[in-house]
Order: structure tokens, then sequence, then C-alpha cells
């Protein structure tokens, strides 16, 4: 089942996130928890769903609803895409448990995202992600089109955007 996020899901959905975090090392608590501030906690109220199964959640999807709103407090990287989030205003990310991954709950979470952005007039979709990275193909499945390919440090990102 796929709902909208409670504060009660919040520690496992925490749990997801830290599940499938690229990054697990931090010079301090402090830094840890802005860490998770930055990339979870402050996007859980604007929009989020969780996929349930039973009493335990099997992932999540959260965005912003507007990028450029939220430039105060954006990661060094998301300035590199600034001249795509008009037509891509929202930015999104979604993690499910590893037990959860191919069973379809990252297309049922999608679908909900998308399904409420349109509703609230959002007309567009972004997220950003390593070009070399196994969830591109993911992403264009559900219909996610190459926006634009910048470098970042020693890597390539890339913003994938979806109109609504």
């Amino acid at each position: 089942m796929i709902r909208p996020y409670q504060s009660a899901d919040k520690k496992q959905v925490e749990e997801i996130f830290w599940e499938t975090s690229a990054r697990s090392e931090f010079a301090t608590p402090e830094e840890r928890q802005q860490f998770q501030q930055q990339y979870l906690d402050s996007y859980l109220s604007h929009v989020a769903f969780v996929a349930i199964d039973g009493d335990q959640v099997m992932g999540y999807v959260i965005a912003h609803r507007n990028t450029l709103e939220s430039e105060a407090t954006w990661a060094a990287h998301l300035g590199l895409f600034k001249d795509c989030y008009q037509q891509y205003p929202a930015h999104l990310h979604i993690n499910c448990r590893a037990a959860a991954q191919g069973q379809g709950w990252g297309g049922k979470l999608l679908a909900a995202l998308e399904h409420e952005l349109a509703k609230l007039t959002v007309c567009g979709v972004h997220l950003i992600t390593a070009a070399s990275a196994r969830n591109v193909n993911f992403y264009k499945k559900y219909g996610y089109l190459e926006v634009a390919r910048r470098p970042w440090k020693q890597a390539e990102l890339l913003l994938l955007g979806k109109n609504l």
C-alpha cells in the first residue's frame, strides 16, 4: 500500500535513509545530523509518501515542490543545474529497503508523488544522480529523461526530469 507519510513512520524512514545512503562516515554526530536534515528531514514536511507492507515501511519518496525556493539550503552540486529548475521545479529523493527493491514499490511511489505534484500544479520534477549510477535505468523506465550532464569533482552528474 502507498500512503502519505505520517510522523509515526519517521523511525523506519530514517532506517531506510541510512541503509541506502552512499555516505556513512562523518567527522561528528552533528555533521551526521546535518546530512540527515539536508537530504531527508527538510523534505518530510513537503510532499512525502511511504510504501507499507503490513506494519513495515518498505520505502519512501519525498520532494520539495520548488527547488528554487530552497536555494539557501542547497548542497553545492544543486547549483550546477539551476538553469533547469524552471521546467522541472520539484526535486525528489526515493529509497527502498534492499529487500523491497525490484518488487515494484519504487514505481508505485513515483506514481503517487507525480500524481500529488500534478494536483499541486507543479509542472515538472527532477532528480540528480551520478551518470554512471545503476538507478538511471530505473528512472528512464518511468519516463524520466536526461536533461543535463555536468562535471562535479571526480564524477559526472546527471539531471533527470519529467514533465507532469
